[in-house]
């Protein structure tokens, strides 16, 4: 799976109405900094500069600032979100206000597009947003020249053989504007384990570029742009096993025309997407090359006034050679009663896909004062099977019925001088989850066949803390998840944690200013995961603790920011998926260049 992608109608460049200034409550912990908008229906955290942390990987940095759970197989491979224990396909992954679409998987790979692209990245614990999905959203904007020329340049590298570099140029004057990018990086492909073992063929290489050329007519914004990605990534099996000779090359481009404007205090945007994802699977020891190809063409529209807004779209989806064409929309409308202490925001989301209508509502409750937040917010979300469940050789399931989950959080926010604390206790049910179940063909034949008999609830806690002085500043993000399987109270599994997903996980980043160099630790714990279905196997807790030395020096006409990264600084062994170690303690160096004017 691939995912990559460029959006129209940059929606940061919009005027928001119904937001106030004073309606917003801001502290910054460096990169990472936090708004609660009393007028909108969620809360989010944001990572700004995402370029500057994790190395460049966007994954590793919502992990390691942010407290996000990725699930991946090896450093810089493939990475999926899962949020209050849903997985990647319940998670909306956003660029410019636009969800990108998997239609194969359902699951978009974050590694798939460039930090260094980004402007910032905000992670939404929430159902309460138009894209319904159960676990929340990541939600990206893409850098862009504000004003006259952006020229910036990044590289860098480090143990086992990682490397990446990119160039992003712009240039904004009057009413035209323009941003051009590249991004080629290399994922490690080998390093040593335990008990001088040695883990190989994990490699992974990826390209992507971008192009936008955004003007100005009037009142109204055009933008039309174009993004891709490419990756070719090496699946070289378990540890435990003879290293397989297979690899996945994953592809996926999107273009996108949008306009945007006001018009009597009416905002309008109209949005054109076209979207291409592909894989090709080859397996040199089984003689096995298999190639897919997904295309979807998307058209919506929204208008906004002060207290409402009305949004609609069709779209259309098809896999190359697949049985049929999917075809849907979708009509939304919501609506804010803001007074003085008191926000109330309504939405109604209907849509259709394969002749099948679903309503999709939320609702949105907060009140302030005395320094107090409180919000309450519900909403109901409605997944559609994906390509593979539906026509997958063998064991597809063309009759699949759509996963419908409900939820509902509860959460407290205040802020006490420099310090910033909240809570969120929250609460879910799936309906109709679908899971892959072997059936026996023929004698020693299995197939595996997705099948509705699912059905899961998740309960948690969700906290954050952060403070910022003058030249230190420390944060905590954590979350408690107890996710079961409520399928069937004759199965072994009912009433026991879903796969993978950890109850436990906290990070804790930490800065010091220092003159020009600024030390940084980042610290995650993530717990227990249970690798069957019935409880009877975990993996282990382990904690990751990465350090950092960073200096910016004014060289001429350029801002040179150089970083050192120390990567498991205790040397833990552990692993994210069984039998699919990572790396143990090594350093990278990272070089930004800005020669923005």
């Amino acid at each position: 799976m691939g995912a990559a992608l460029l959006m129209a109608a940059s929606t940061s460049a919009d005027p928001v109405l119904g937001q106030n200034a004073e309606d917003s409550v801001r502290v910054i912990l460096d990169e990472i900094q936090v708004s609660a908008i009393a007028s909108g229906p969620v809360r989010y955290v944001e990572l700004r500069s995402p370029q500057h942390v994790g190395g460049g990987d966007l994954a590793a940095a919502l992990s390691g600032e942010l407290g996000l759970f990725v699930y991946r197989r090896n450093p810089g491979g493939p990475a999926t979100p899962r949020i209050r224990g849903w997985d990647g396909s319940q998670v909306a992954v956003v660029l410019e206000g636009v969800r990108l679409i998997e239609p194969q998987s359902g699951q978009v790979d974050l590694s798939m597009i460039p930090a260094a692209f980004l402007e910032r990245a905000r992670l939404v614990r929430s159902t309460a947003t138009d894209q319904g999905a159960m676990g929340g959203q990541v939600d990206m904007t893409l850098l862009q020249a504000s004003d006259g020329l952006m020229v910036r340049l990044a590289g860098g590298g480090g143990a086992f053989g990682a490397r990446h570099g990119a160039v992003v140029l712009g240039g904004d004057r009057r009413r035209a504007g323009v941003t051009l990018g590249l991004h080629a990086s290399r994922a490690p492909e080998s390093w040593p384990l335990a008990e001088n073992r040695r883990r190989i063929g994990a490699g992974r290489e990826r390209q992507s570029a971008v192009a936008t050329l955004n003007w100005r007519t009037g009142t109204a914004r055009w933008t039309i742009s174009h993004l891709s990605s490419h990756a070719d990534t090496a699946l070289p099996g378990p540890a435990n096993g003879r290293p397989l000779r297979a690899s996945q090359e994953d592809r996926l481009g999107v273009t996108a025309l949008g306009a945007s404007g006001v018009r009597e205090r009416t905002l309008w945007r109209a949005q054109a997407v076209w979207q291409t994802s592909g894989a090709t699977f080859r397996d040199a020891d089984a003689n096995l090359d298999r190639s897919s190809q997904t295309s979807r063409a998307s058209l919506t529209a929204t208008f906004g006034r002060e207290r409402w807004d009305l949004q609609g779209g069709v779209d259309t989806q098809y896999l190359k050679g697949g049985p049929e064409t999917e075809t849907g929309g979708f009509v939304d409308i919501s609506t804010r009663q803001p007074t003085s202490r008191l926000v109330i925001f309504a939405g109604l989301r209907q849509e259709v896909r394969t002749a099948r209508y679903r309503a999709v509502p939320r609702v949105s409750v907060s009140t302030r004062g005395s320094g107090l937040l409180v919000s309450v917010s519900a909403g109901r979300s409605v997944r559609h099977p994906t390509f593979v469940e539906r026509y997958w050789q063998p064991g597809g399931n063309p009759d699949l019925r759509p996963e419908v989950g409900y939820t509902v959080d509860a959460g407290l926010e205040s802020r006490l001088g420099a310090l910033v604390l909240k809570t969120t206790a929250f609460a879910a049910w799936l309906d109709n989850r679908i899971v892959w179940q072997p059936s026996l063909v023929m004698s020693g034949l299995q197939v595996w066949t997705p099948t509705n008999v699912g059905r899961a609830r998740s309960t948690g806690l969700e906290w954050r803390a952060l403070w910022a002085g003058n030249r230190v500043a420390v944060g905590i993000d954590g979350s408690y998840t107890r996710a079961t399987d409520r399928s069937d109270s004759r199965s072994a599994s009912f009433g026991h944690q879903l796969r993978y997903v950890p109850r436990t996980v906290i990070a804790v980043p930490v800065r010091w200013a220092v003159g020009a160099v600024e030390l940084s630790a980042s610290a995650r714990y993530t717990g227990h995961r249970p690798i069957a279905s019935d409880g009877s196997f975990e993996e282990p807790p382990y904690t990751e603790l990465d350090l950092a030395l960073r200096t910016t020096r004014r060289l001429a006409q350029a801002d040179a920011t150089l970083s050192i990264m120390l990567h498991n600084a205790l040397d833990i062994p552990f692993e994210t998926v069984r039998l699919y170690p990572m790396p143990g303690r090594h350093l990278t160096l990272h070089l930004n260049i800005d020669l923005s004017s």
